[in-house]
């Protein structure tokens, strides 16, 4: 499967009609992307059709929309005309409850599924928790055979998440949508990455907005090495072709059996000196 990592450009946004005017910008570059290198699925990041701030997330009702609400309808048409698979971040209306989503629709514009950010932060220059509602469900789907979960940001950080999604529902690629700016947990962002992956045995792709705040993201195979290194962008908005091979995960999970040597049951052990 051949994804998309859109490291997108997300402008100052303070009313409906910027968000919308942002919307149409980004599925128009998307177009001219597709267009000129086909792919299966497209990856956008964590929010992207808003600005990530405190100011907006306290108006988050202007912004935010139902599941199926006026972009979902925009994302599908769009799937519909290239035939491919997207997986866009966007702030998703429930009753009175809002939360961090992605949304995946398939190449026929069809719904697949949604994820919603499970761990919300408030650190830093995040300020989600007073906002969003926690979601309470893994999301997995499957594009071609390869099978994908979904994790936004601050969920990397907590192991038995990504352990879950790759042990117990044999994931090949954790997709991870950021909107991770140069705040005092940035330094710490590509560490978690290359781990999660490596001890997964997964590819991880890490795509985070464009921006002198924010870029950088990461994208790692399931092995890496002195001559098989991750991919990091650079600030500017960037879009990444990764492909995700099912013979490497096997070839690497073949030479390196870490998955194998897990232990059944590591909470009954006995405690030797406590």
């Amino acid at each position: 499967m051949r994804i998309l990592a859109a490291q997108i450009h997300i402008p100052a946004i303070d009313t409906r009609e910027k968000q919308r005017a942002h919307v149409d910008s980004v599925i128009d570059r998307l177009g001219e992307q597709i267009r000129a290198q086909p792919v299966d699925l497209i990856v956008l990041p964590e929010l992207a059709t808003m600005e990530y701030s405190k100011e907006n997330f306290q108006r988050i009702d202007e912004f935010a929309e139902p599941l199926e609400g006026e972009f979902y309808a925009r994302f599908a048409a769009f799937c519909r005309e290239h035939r491919v698979a997207v997986c866009y971040g966007t702030p998703r209306r429930e009753g009175d409850r809002t939360y961090i989503s992605q949304v995946v629709i398939d190449r026929h514009g069809d719904y697949l599924t949604h994820y919603d950010k499970m761990h919300t932060a408030e650190y830093g220059d995040s300020h989600e928790f007073k906002y969003f509602t926690r979601g309470d469900q893994l999301s997995v789907f499957e594009i071609d055979g390869v099978r994908a979960g979904i994790i936004i940001c601050y969920d990397m950080r907590f192991p038995e998440l990504s352990r879950r999604l790759c042990r117990e529902l044999n994931v090949d690629v954790i997709l991870h949508p950021v909107a991770f700016s140069k705040d005092l947990s940035f330094h710490s962002w590509r560490q978690f990455v290359t781990t999660r992956a490596l001890e997964n045995q997964v590819y991880f792709l890490s795509v985070n907005r464009s921006g002198p705040s924010f870029g950088q993201s990461m994208l790692c195979p399931p092995w890496i090495d002195d001559t098989v290194p991750p991919t990091v962008l650079g600030d500017e908005e960037a879009f990444q072709v990764v492909t995700i091979d099912r013979e490497v995960i096997a070839d690497v999970r073949a030479r390196l059996p870490f998955r194998k040597d897990v232990l059944a049951d590591y909470d009954s052990l006995a405690v030797r000196g406590a």
